[in-house]
């Protein structure tokens, strides 16, 4: 039996020299156990050495050690450790990037039962990620066409770059970048735009950017210039066939690129901003008047002479170059070029009938003498309304400045126009809530003679 005296004396009877050997080398590395290891030989990265990225660190290993305890850090005391691991290899790497400079680190092992053995010399590595991209396109100095080329900056990638920075700006030192928001991170080795520049001359330059955002060394600065071509023609044309008024067309050839056009009528020949009388913007925040490539203004002009201007935007709100067009002169009912008299056909009838309808007033006999005055003219084109003047004839001529009380300036929307009555019964013909009008104090005598003049006006009486 195997736990019998006897077996266990055969046992020990038949043991041979090599297994006495073997036990007693195993009692002496058991022994061995609790002493503190030495320090751990360094093998990689050598001392001293320049790397582009981080090593992997290796070390030999250490008889009695079960563990290594590995520090990283950024200065040779190891006050600001960046890292510091346990580990069973002999072999450490870090997960995160650093920025260019001198690291240090060492080793040592500890036993199982927690004794710590002794630091290895400590070492320094020099980390240098150099790599530098290689602006590939646009050339330097290249001229780029809007919208007829591309814009597509692009550039070499750099190892151990995870991100680079886009800078392009109005000045060699890339200190006045074009975006509000400042440069521009991409994963990308290209860059395109998402609206034009402004037309001139730009530099750009490239950063790259490791995984935990630290800058390498930047690219050369380059430059490009924007150009858009953004002349065109212009044409100006009278809407209206009538003499008396002048309904203004303004149009221009489109210019390619643009997503809109800002349009500028001035009545002064040097765009004085004071005198600017169209156009307002379509919308808050842009210069555009309108998207298509004609205008005409949206209220009547006074009459004068005007000077009209037109100039693209682009669809990042980039102006082009004025074009001028055309001056005109705007008129209504003026005499030339409307035959006068510019109110024709003007006459008296009353509320029975309208004898004087295109008789020639050189043949009428006045003054006439009626009752029921109503006054009335043949419309003008354009006109939105007209003021009448009534006033005193006082035997010599007509006052038109006669204060009294027999004198009316009066706007009315129609082409006839006749005083109020004055001193009614106060019977209505009818019922009604209402007031009943009057011209007040102003009346009509009789007996009295009485001018009159119409003239038309072109926009809504605020009177």
């Amino acid at each position: 039996m195997p736990n019998s005296p006897r077996s266990a004396f055969a046992a020990r009877r038949f043991v041979s020299p090599a297994f006495a050997v073997a036990v007693v080398l195993a009692l002496v590395s058991i022994g061995a156990a609790g002493a503190a290891p030495s320090a751990p030989v360094l093998i990689a990265p050598g001392e001293g050495a320049s790397l582009e990225a981080l090593p992997v660190f290796a070390w030999q290993p250490v008889t009695g050690a079960e563990r290594y305890e590995w520090e990283f850090s950024a200065d040779a005391g190891f006050n600001s450790t960046l890292e510091s691991r346990s580990t069973r290899n002999t072999r450490a790497t870090i997960k995160t990037t650093v920025t260019n400079g001198r690291y240090y680190w060492r080793v040592r092992g500890v036993t199982a039962g927690g004794e710590l053995g002794a630091w290895s010399q400590t070492r320094t590595f020099q980390m240098a990620w150099t790599g530098r991209p290689a602006l590939l396109s646009p050339a330097h100095g290249a001229t780029l066409t809007y919208p007829m080329d591309a814009f597509k900056l692009s550039w070499s990638p750099v190892p151990g770059a995870s991100e680079y920075l886009v800078r392009v700006a109005t000045d060699p030192a890339l200190g006045s970048v074009v975006w509000a928001q400042g440069p521009v991170k991409t994963a990308a080795t290209s860059f395109t735009l998402s609206s034009p520049l402004a037309p001139g001359t730009y530099y750009w330059g490239i950063t790259p950017l490791d995984a935990e955002g630290h800058a390498g060394p930047a690219s050369p600065v380059a430059s490009f210039g924007w150009s858009w071509p953004s002349t065109t023609t212009t044409e100006f044309t009278d809407l209206a066939a009538a003499p008396e008024i002048v309904d203004p067309y303004l149009a221009w050839a489109r210019v390619p690129g643009a997503a809109g056009y800002e349009v500028e009528v001035n009545s002064s020949f040097d765009w004085a901003p004071g005198s600017k009388v169209c156009c307002d913007p379509l919308r808050f925040g842009s210069d555009a008047t309108t998207i298509g490539t004609s205008h005409a203004p949206l209220e009547q002009l006074d009459n004068n002479t005007y000077y009209w201007r037109v100039r693209a935007i682009d669809p990042g709100g980039n102006a082009g170059l004025w074009n001028g067009g055309p001056s005109f002169a705007k008129t209504f009912a003026n005499v030339p070029p409307t035959p006068a008299p510019s109110v024709k056909n003007l006459r008296l009838r009353d509320n029975l009938g309208d004898a004087l309808s295109g008789v020639d007033p050189g043949t009428v006999s006045y003054p006439l003498t009626t009752g029921v005055p109503v006054l009335a003219w043949n419309p003008v084109p354009g006109a939105s309304g007209y003021q009448v003047d009534v006033t005193l004839h006082d035997g010599s001529g007509c006052d038109w400045s006669y204060p009294g009380f027999e004198h009316w300036v009066k706007y009315t929307s129609t082409n006839a126009w006749t005083p109020l009555g004055s001193g009614w019964g106060g019977v209505k013909p009818f019922p009604d809530p209402l007031a009943v009008s009057s011209d007040g104090i102003t009346s009509l005598e009789p007996g009295h003679s009485y001018c009159v003049r119409v003239r038309p006006v072109d926009r809504a009486s605020t009177s």
